[in-house]
């Protein structure tokens, strides 16, 4: 849908052009339960939208999007890696330290599949919003929304993310 000489983007009715987006080319759009998720040829990735349940990864539950239909497009910035050093438990680290290759959004959450920039390693699948469509009601934290994208544990290389209104898989 994105062409070499477009300008904007039609989501839902509402434009994002080049004043949004800048100069990036948008590889992949992913639409979730009112909100969305672009990923763009350099690695990054952008959200906007409802965020009741921090679908969006932006570290907070605020919405992205104005009433009048303007949106608030951000960067997600930060992720939740999986530490070399298990016993310290997840650490948070820079998303511009992976390369974001594709992103899948359900009803009230999202995920993110990426691949460090700098080393050689397997690619990594990331996931924020609701707890119980991201399977973490038995994880440490107990039952909570996570709202910066959280490493799954994944066996092996992931090579595919997708979500659905109430689940994902890998």
């Amino acid at each position: 849908f994105w062409h070499e000489h477009d300008t904007h983007v039609l989501h839902e009715g509402a434009l994002l052009g080049q004043e949004t987006l800048g100069n990036m080319t948008v590889l992949q759009v992913s639409v979730g339960g009112g909100h969305c998720i672009f990923v763009t040829e350099c690695g990054q990735a952008f959200a906007y939208g409802c965020n009741e349940r921090g679908q969006l990864g932006l570290g907070d539950d605020a919405r992205r999007m104005d009433d009048d239909g303007t949106d608030d497009v951000r960067r997600i910035d930060s992720l939740r890696c999986r530490n070399p050093a298990d016993d310290e438990g997840p650490m948070i680290c820079s998303a511009n330290e992976f390369f974001i290759l594709a992103a899948a959004c359900g009803s009230a959450h999202s995920l993110l599949l990426g691949r460090p920039r700098h080393i050689a390693a397997e690619r990594s699948v990331f996931a924020c919003g609701a707890w119980e469509a991201l399977g973490m009601e038995f994880w440490e934290d107990g039952p909570c929304d996570q709202a910066i994208p959280h490493a799954l544990q994944v066996d092996g290389d992931a090579t595919a993310i997708a979500a659905w209104g109430g689940g994902n898989c890998c």
